[in-house]
């Protein structure tokens, strides 16, 4: 018999061996994690709640996400430890790899976060890429807020953190982030805001996202709000589709721009030793909506541009105000100077903290109407 027969029947025996996958999990033997809420508790430890959906078969109706979600909470010393926990309180196996949103309360985030997120990237089962919150109240409180046409709260906060793109009040910062962010030593740290709020009509717990907690190192500083934010991811390139609107002199008009483009520069410069630094922002505008009558010509434009350079420049000086204030680098000015001056940079590394609210800043703003997409 030839070899090639033989070997071909070695490999179909040897097939037929194998009559499944080992270590397989049925779906109405599981139950997936979507949310993870921490909250600070006594004696030094934090309580975590879940937010889980069960999953059935194909061929049993309705398949996939059944009912409303359930919650398990336990206490403990870690995340770690909790999850042990919360494993033995179900009869599902609990699945960790698809959670998409991390909220931690403030409570929790001003004791430090360091510690929570040494041991939440060292879990192989939770994602990098998984977002990271923090809410002024109890963490847990965001599970009971109605999130409209949504079931599950983690596919309400991702809807929510993607949606802040039209106005530039917050950006997405995921685990992963957090975690370099606080382990290297050139930048400091900023995680978006939710908030819990009563609906004006419905009188139910809502949800919405806007401002950032703010970081030096692993320590918390302050909430920055949304028109800061704005000019800090303009500042760092990542403002986009942000709503800018002018007023006349009378203050009878208003004049809303949608800010479809931005590129910041930023440049150091060293002089007797004193640092200082020029931020050149590029801006481009469409005119979005005039309120009453306006003549649009090329006069106009001209004055519409200087006003809205003016205003991004007050913006922006606002914003250094603020982090200077604070003693918090968040556009990386360490890293900037450190790279376009590193012999230099051993004198001032050591008394950065003080230098750095010293710092003179220059804003230079060029903006763009590029369409008025309008007939008057």
């Amino acid at each position: 018999m030839p070899k090639r027969v033989i070997s071909i029947m070695v490999l179909i025996i040897m097939l037929s061996t194998l009559t499944g996958c080992w270590g397989r999990e049925e779906l109405n033997e599981i139950a997936i994690v979507h949310t993870l809420t921490i909250d600070k508790e006594e004696n030094n430890n934090i309580r975590v709640t879940v937010e889980i959906s069960q999953t059935v078969p194909q061929g049993q109706a309705p398949s996939g996400l059944r009912g409303n979600p359930v919650y398990l909470s336990e206490v403990g010393e870690t995340i770690f430890d909790i999850a042990r926990k919360l494993s033995a309180n179900t009869s599902r196996t609990l699945i960790w790899g698809h959670i998409s949103g991390i909220v931690f309360s403030k409570e929790v985030a001003q004791e430090g976060l360091k510690k929570h997120f040494d041991i939440l990237t060292r879990l192989r089962h939770f994602r990098n890429m998984t977002n990271v919150y923090i809410t002024d109240g109890k963490a847990k409180d965001i599970l009971s807020a109605d999130v409209p046409l949504q079931k599950l709260t983690s596919i309400g906060l991702t809807g929510l953190i993607k949606a802040q793109k039209s106005n530039a009040s917050t950006k997405r910062v995921t685990q992963m982030q957090v975690f370099q962010t606080l382990t290297n030593d050139y930048n400091d740290l900023t995680i978006p805001a939710l908030h819990v709020y009563k609906h004006p009509t419905t009188e139910k717990l809502n949800l919405r996202v806007g401002g950032m907690y703010v970081f030096a190192q692993d320590k918390l500083i302050s909430y920055m709000d949304g028109e800061k934010t704005k000019s800090y991811l303009r500042a760092i390139n990542e403002s986009k589709e942000a709503e800018e609107t002018l007023h006349s002199q009378e203050k009878t008009k208003s004049f809303s721009f949608e800010n479809t483009h931005n590129s910041a520069k930023i440049i150091p410069h060293l002089q007797n030793g004193i640092p200082s630094v020029t931020i050149e922002l590029h801006a481009e505008f469409d005119v979005a909506e005039v309120q009453k009558e306006t003549k649009i010509d090329p006069e106009q434009l001209e004055k519409w541009k200087d006003q809205l350079n003016d205003s991004l420049k007050e913006q922006m000086m606002a914003f250094i105000a603020y982090t200077k204030k604070n003693k918090v680098d968040l556009i990386g000015i360490k890293e900037i100077v450190h790279r376009k001056y590193p012999k230099q940079w051993k004198d001032l590394e050591k008394d950065w903290d003080k230098i750095y609210p010293e710092i003179q800043f220059q804003v230079v703003v060029k903006s763009k109407i590029e369409h008025t997409f309008l007939l008057l």
